[in-house]
Formats: structure tokens, sequence, C-alpha cells
């Protein structure tokens, strides 16, 4: 990728994998004069050198220009390394282990502010990705993940809802990953104190904090607590100021119960520094307090998340563990991210994800709103994200399922399992399905023996394709609009791509040359490998 002027040579772009973040020198966020204090009043200097002083932590940042004034963000770049491993008891042997490592080059620029100054939308852009090892079946040096790739990422109710910004290329369940989990400065603001703070005081952490923290998994209860340790001004710049805050405490999530240690330095100058006005520069309740604006510049981060196995009765565990080193560049010579001139409309061309199974038999394209949270030999299961209960069930061997009979066959299981089966129909899909054919039975359902009143809809799909190839889908739904769920479901579907060509139909009355042709001897295949 082309970098202008001569940011090639930057520190993040020299280093090699292992050392792509240190704790380097700091480098100055602002260049202004500090106004002189008027008689009597406190001066910054002054603030800081006294262990009573409040600090309030600000970030402030700007959508007007790459460069920004003296205190303001305006565009900044990061790379993180990160390292997941995880051990899964054995119920018959020692514990399974896996670890992989990566690594990633991004810069944000701010694209939309809301209230009170919070960035709300930001252009994300993605240079250099690295993932050892690679997830199954895929591989890296071929896809290329992330490089290249720029997104527009806007806040949600839940992380992060994004859009390619890069013509006819569209966004993999891996990208769509990475590029929502990354430290994103929309985020900032929920690891910052909540109020002014002395050296040595506390604060909780909210539950957004600690579902930005983790990553992964529904926050249910958290107990993270946030203190600032200490205040030191840079070797090389005495107005060049690195606040040091610790967080540490335990998160119960849906996955289990996470136990969390971070550092991170908020970088500020003292010449943008301001004691707040009050008589003599001392507050009501006799302390200083002084609001800093600057922004986060580094962390790192250990996580250790300890759960139960499915049917183990709390005698298996699976722990997961996971370190991060990340840094980010507030200032400096950068290669400009172009802002859009209005936020870009979402589409199934640029916001719908890539899925590959890791057997690379099929690709299918499916809303963001529903996840892939299960992959077995010939099944693939999808989580709707909405809150609703939505699942979408894929079955790839789906050989002996027949259009014929599986109303009558479904409706003995639904009596069977206790299902009331308020209406039911069947029939042949015939629109936008091309050359598949394409057989539905749809029912509404409600659990007769649960207490539960909560009415489901469930769809049935058995897909054919010329390849000779029938692929099974079950969709439930207990969304009070079940056809929107049904009709989004449809239309992922139809995205379905087979690995596998159709065999080309010959004319029937051409008779091949070598129809008369004896068949060749197959060749010699190799020796099994032996067993180890």
């Amino acid at each position: 990728m082309r970098r202008g002027g001569h940011d090639g040579r930057h520190l993040l772009t020299l280093l090699p994998a292992l050392g792509l973040i240190l704790w380097g020198t700091l480098t100055p966020l602002a260049v202004t004069a500090q106004n002189p204090a008027p008689g009597g009043e406190t001066t910054v200097d002054e603030a800081i050198k006294d262990v009573s002083t409040r600090y309030r932590f600000r970030e402030v940042f700007s959508i007007k220009n790459v460069e920004p004034i003296p205190g303001e963000i305006a565009q900044s770049r990061s790379a993180f390394r990160e390292t997941l491993a995880m051990t899964v008891d054995s119920p018959k042997g020692a514990p399974i282990k896996s670890e992989r490592s990566r690594q990633l080059i991004y810069s944000e620029r701010p694209a939309i502010l809301g209230q009170g100054g919070r960035v709300d939308a930001v252009v994300r852009r993605f240079e250099t990705f690295r993932f050892d090892p690679a997830p199954q079946g895929f591989e890296l040096e071929k896809n290329k993940p992330m490089e290249g790739l720029m997104v527009f990422a806007m806040r949600a109710q839940e992380g992060e809802n994004i859009i390619s910004l890069v013509p006819d290329r569209q966004i993999t369940d891996l990208e769509f990953n990475i590029a929502t989990s990354v430290p994103s400065i929309m985020n900032d603001s929920e690891l910052l104190p909540t109020t002014p703070l002395r050296l040595g005081d506390s604060w909780p952490l909210s539950r957004t904090a600690a579902r930005v923290l983790l990553g992964r998994g529904r926050v249910n209860s958290t107990s993270l607590m946030g203190t600032l340790k200490s205040v030191q001004p840079s070797a090389q710049d005495e107005t060049l100021m690195s606040a040091l805050v610790a967080i540490s405490g335990q998160v119960v999530t849906d996955k289990g119960t996470c136990s969390l240690n971070l550092q991170y330095q908020f970088e500020f100058s003292t010449k943008t520094s301001l004691v707040e006005s009050s008589v003599g520069g001392v507050n009501r309740d006799g302390g200083t307090i002084l609001t800093v604006q600057g922004g986060l510049r580094k962390l790192s981060l250990a996580q250790v998340e300890i759960s139960d196995l499915p049917e183990s009765q709390g005698r298996l565990k699976q722990v997961f563990d996971r370190k991060l080193v990340f840094e980010r560049q507030l200032a400096g010579r950068q290669e400009p991210i172009e802002l859009p001139t209005a936020a870009p409309t979402a589409t199934k061309e640029n916001s719908w994800l890539v899925f590959v199974d890791s057997s690379n038999r099929i690709k299918i394209n499916h809303p963001p709103i529903l996840r892939p949270f299960k992959e077995e030999e010939n099944l693939i299961e999808f989580e709707s994200v909405s809150g609703f209960k939505e699942f979408v069930r894929i079955d790839l061997d789906g050989g002996d399922i027949k259009p014929e009979g599986l109303r009558k066959d479904l409706e003995k299981e639904w009596t069977a399992e206790g299902f009331e089966i308020f209406a039911v129909s069947e029939n042949y899909l015939k629109d936008d399905w091309g050359d598949r054919r394409v057989y539905r039975v749809e029912a509404a359902l409600q659990a007769t023996d649960t207490g539960n009143n909560q009415r489901s809809q469930f769809d049935a799909y058995v897909i054919q394709f010329p390849q000779n190839m029938t692929i099974v889908a079950e969709s439930v739904s207990f969304s009070p609009q079940p056809a929107a769920f049904r009709d989004m479901i449809e239309e992922m579907l139809k995205t379905i791509e087979l690995s596998v060509p159709a065999a080309p139909k010959a004319p029937a009355d051409v008779v091949p040359a070598d129809a008369n042709k004896p068949p060749e001897q197959p060749a010699a295949q190799p020796e099994p490998a032996p067993k180890p």
C-alpha cells in the first residue's frame, strides 16, 4: 500500500512481528503555549505536583481535518498483537491444548460525532494482518483477509455494525469478527474514569466497558474496578505526561467466569490541560481538579476465562487465555483516510457476511444479525443476535430427505415432542431460485408441556441442486414478526454456492466417440501413511 510523505519510516511499519508493539518514546500531542495563570490561581504545573489533585480525563475528536489542532484526535494509527490459547479437559486423557496469535495494523478516523462529542461512527482502514496458525481450511496467503479492507463502522446496541467501503469487496465472517473486536476510539470513553480521581482512587466500570474489554460473550455481571496509579512526565519532554490506569476484577458471561487484568497509558500535554475555574483554583471539596485532554495510547491485557464443559456436571473445564498488547499513534504524519460525503446505506452487497464451511464445500451470504456458532461434519448452525430466539440449521447431507411425506414426518415429530400445531402448509417455491428445486414446509407451533405460551414459526426447506446434491435447511423464530425472519432466511438460502460444478448435459442424440472404448485401469494409489 502506498504511504504518503515519510510515513513508511514510522516505527509501526519497521518493527518485526514479535516486536510490533513496544513501549516506545512518547510523541507530543500538543504544542500550543500554556496561558499564564492569573494571580492567586493554581497553575497546571502546580496542580500536577499536588498529590491531592483530581484528574478529569477527556478525549476530544475532530472530523474536520486529518491534521488535528493541539489536544484533538483527528486520525489514529494502531497496532496490536494478541495470543489466544484454549485448554479443554478430556475425560479419557490429557487436556487438549491449542494456541493462535494474530497481529494487525489499522487506522481510524472519526466520521460521526454524537452527544457530548462521543464518536458514534468511524472509517477504519486495515493494512496488514497475520494469523498463525490459520483456521482450518483457510488459505491466508491466497485470501489475505483484512488487507486493503476499509469499513464504515457504526456504534450499535451490541458491538458494531460495519459496511464495506471497497467496491465489490464483501466481508467474511473472519474479517467481521476481527474488524468489530479491535480496540477502537469509539470505545475509549467506556474505559476512562467517570469522575475526577486522585492518585490511588478507584471507580467501577460498566457492563458495556466489560463487554468492550472481553471481546466475547454476553455480560451477566461485572466487578471490574479501575485505579489511577500514577502520572509521570516523559523523559524527552516534561510537558508531555502519561497517566497509568490499572483495571482488574471478574466478569460473568454466558460462556463462563472471566478474570481480567490490564493497564493502559493515557497521554496528555500540560499545554492543553486546564485547572477548572474556581476561587484560587480550589474547588468546594477542598481539592484542585485538573482537566487533562489527550488520548489512550498503550494498553496491555491478560484475560482468563473458565467454563464448564456441557454435560460434565462441572467435572470438566475449558480455559480460554488471552493476552493483548496494543499501541496507538495519535499524532504525526499518516496517510489520510477520506471520509464519505454521507453515511453509506447497508445493502446485501456491502454488509452481508460471507461464510465458507471448513471443508470448502459451500459458500453462503448471511445478514450480520445471524452468526455461525456451530459447525460439525455436515451441519452448520446460525444464531440470531437480535435478542429473540432465532436459529437456522443447514444440513449438507440431505440426500435421504424427500419432499414427499416430509410434512407428515414433521407433524409426527412435533406431536411426539409436545407441540400444539396451529397451522401448517407445504408448497414448491419458484421465484428467484434459479435452477434449484425448492420445497418448503411452514408451521406455527407452541409447546404445551413447558408452561411457555410463546409461539414459534418453523420453516423447513429441501433444496435440490443440479449437481445431484440436496441440502436441508430448518429455521425457528420466536420473534413477533416471523414473516420478516422467514423472508430474510430465504434470501440467505438463495445465495448458497456449491464448490462442485454442475455436470454439463450432453445432447441426447450424440454418442461420445469413446463410448465403446474399454475403461482404463485406475492409477495405483499410494499406500496410506502409517499411524503414529
